[in-house]
């Protein structure tokens, strides 16, 4: 099951507190899908793969421009 998401600045996803964001999600809000990103977000920061990732970045960036 295929899972969406939608990013925007705060000033534009106010304009839709009261109106529904048709952003063309065929499996919106699906169960499945839903558990399956809590879980995968659950990893992230149990390994702390952001920062991981960040500092390898970092020191690709640093071996690169040498």
């Amino acid at each position: 099951v295929q899972l969406g998401a939608v990013g925007m600045r705060r000033q534009i996803a106010d304009a839709f507190t009261d109106r529904v964001f048709y952003g063309g999600l065929t499996y919106n809000s699906h169960p499945l899908a839903c558990a399956t990103a809590l879980a995968a977000i659950e990893v992230l920061e149990e390994e702390r793969l952001i920062e991981r990732a960040a500092r390898m970045g970092e020191r690709l960036r640093s071996t690169t421009s040498s």
